[in-house]
């Protein structure tokens, strides 16, 4: 359910970053590693963010 073409969920993050589930990008983005903004209970991401944590080789 993206928001609008940059804002992703947990879901769409973890297939960006080709990772198990939301539940793994929610952990990282809790412990700082990836950018990421929470709205109540729901977590928000990037999409260019995410990219270029991509391209540059991973999270920090």
């Amino acid at each position: 359910m993206a928001i609008n073409g940059d804002i992703l969920d947990s879901k769409e993050a973890a297939q960006l970053l080709n990772l198990r589930n939301s539940k793994c990008v929610e952990r990282l983005a809790r412990m700082g590693d990836i950018p990421a903004c929470k709205i109540g209970k729901r977590w928000f991401y990037s999409k260019s963010a995410l990219e270029g944590l991509v391209s540059s080789g991973g999270a920090r």
